[in-house]
């Protein structure tokens, strides 16, 4: 999974949830322990305290604005400080301030220049804006100033867009083919085209670039990827001890504390300890995905109820118009395996593939018409859009169902399990379902070759 990628996973489910209560496998062997962590867990440092330096720096410019200093400059340093603070409190509010002020330092700059557009990039990657991004992007290169970044910001928006020529195309002009930004480029362009083996590879190699001694920012951001990455590979026990030296940098890193509590409950089937990190998460931050995990973990330990009120919590709280188009895949999946409102759902995954036309949004709207009751119709996206061109579990899962629903067993068989070999990254509710899947198959393969053969 790519996020699934530089940005955070969002585990999407919600065709299994049922009143229904899913029976655990035999618990795998233990492989997280407090000990490790609970130091870590102990010095997350409260919302208000992360966010008290983010405030004074905000105050300290914008007080030099309010004293009738418009210098373009401190709109930037305000802006550049909103956005952080997103990444601190996940207050949208909070990005769209920082959109208006960079809009009104480049309006007020007395030459040209790209910073407050390159800002601006950011922003819009950040609020799923891909399309608004990619006009910001080129326009920002026409301009000519600091083309580096522009180069580097337009091969991480043509790869969101599921352009992954043209994103290897700007690739190509970055001048430093050992950089750590052209190797870790290098490394999501690679693991988009579906060879995981070789992203991990490159990431690794942007890793010695940046040295843990420096206490490098660059460098556990890099390791908190690796860590993302080896849990895909499958190999977990990697994935812990690379989440585990993130945190002994940085105890208030949320990306990383979700990941240990997926390991949690996806590896361990350890559901108390994943729900007392989750929760920890959520009382510090708004991570609305979050609300997604518990849902599923709800649903994994047959609690219906808390299955509803969780993702209730989700819709509740995505549906602000302050989150734009950051969750309109998981609200169309949500308004389509839960509330069975297709129309809807459509209407949002149609909007998706406006703003991102690659093979995932395409997937999700084959996947809607198909629990809608048309299976052909999204028998064909998914061959035309969607099949050769991207490789995510969860898509394959889909493809697998979507197939099946279409006679189509043996390709239907393949997809599945290619689906089951990312188990640890579906988690145990879609794996399980898989596995069913797998087992109705090959039953009625049995069975068909028993009566050819008579």
């Amino acid at each position: 999974m790519s996020v699934k990628k530089l940005l955070p996973k969002i585990c999407l489910f919600f065709g299994l949830l049922s009143a229904c209560h899913l029976q655990k496998q035999d618990a795998p062997k233990t492989l997280i322990h407090t000990k490790d962590y609970e130091v870590f867990f102990k010095k997350m440092t409260s919302a208000q305290e992360n966010l008290s330096a983010i405030n004074q720096e905000i105050e300290f410019w914008a007080s030099r604005i309010r004293r009738g200093n418009h210098s373009h400059l401190y709109y930037n340093k305000v802006a550049s400080q909103l956005a952080k603070r997103f990444r601190v409190s996940g207050d949208p509010s909070d990005l769209h301030q920082s959109d208006s002020l960079l809009r009104a330092a480049d309006s007020i700059a007395v030459h040209q220049h790209v910073g407050s557009l390159h800002n601006l990039v950011y922003n819009a990657i950040t609020q799923h804006k891909f399309q608004e991004a990619l006009n910001l992007g080129l326009k920002a290169e026409k301009i000519g100033e600091r083309r580096y970044i522009s180069h580097l910001l337009l091969t991480d928006i043509h790869q969101e867009l599921g352009n992954l020529t043209l994103a290897s195309n700007y690739l190509a002009k970055l001048p430093n083919k050992g950089s750590f930004d052209y190797l870790v480029r290098k490394s999501k362009l690679t693991d988009a085209q579906g060879n995981l083996d070789s992203a991990i590879f490159y990431m690794e190699q942007a890793l010695a670039k940046v040295s843990p001694k420096s206490q490098n920012d660059l460098y556990y951001w890099a390791k908190s990827n690796l860590g993302d990455m080896y849990g895909h590979q499958g190999e977990v026990q990697k994935s812990y001890k690379a989440y585990l030296e993130v945190l002994n940098f940085n105890p208030n890193n949320y990306h990383v504390w979700k990941g240990i509590a997926w390991i949690a409950f996806s590896h361990d089937q350890n559901t108390t300890e994943a729900k007392r990190i989750i929760q920890r998460i959520l009382h510090n931050t708004r991570m609305p995905d979050l609300h997604l995990m518990l849902a599923e973990i709800a649903e994994f330990e047959g609690d219906q109820q808390t299955v509803e009120t969780q993702l209730q919590a989700f819709k509740a709280e995505i549906s602000k118009k302050e989150y734009g188009n950051m969750y309109l895949s998981p609200l169309a999946k949500l308004q389509a395996d839960y509330l069975k409102n297709y129309e809807e759902a459509l209407k949002i995954a149609r909007k998706e593939i406006q703003n991102r036309p690659n093979a995932t949004s395409y997937a999700l709207n084959a996947w809607i018409l198909h629990l809608k009751g048309q299976s052909s119709a999204a028998l064909k996206i998914a061959q035309e859009f969607v099949e050769g061109y991207t490789e995510e579990p969860e898509v394959m899962y889909q493809l697998g169902i979507i197939f099946k629903a279409n006679g189509k067993h043996e390709q239907a068989e393949k997809f599945l399990e290619q689906a089951h070999e990312s188990s640890f990254e579906l988690g145990p509710v879609l794996s399980q379902q898989i596995e069913k899947e797998l087992k109705s198959l090959r039953k009625s393969e049995g069975i068909a070759q028993a009566i050819s053969s008579k």
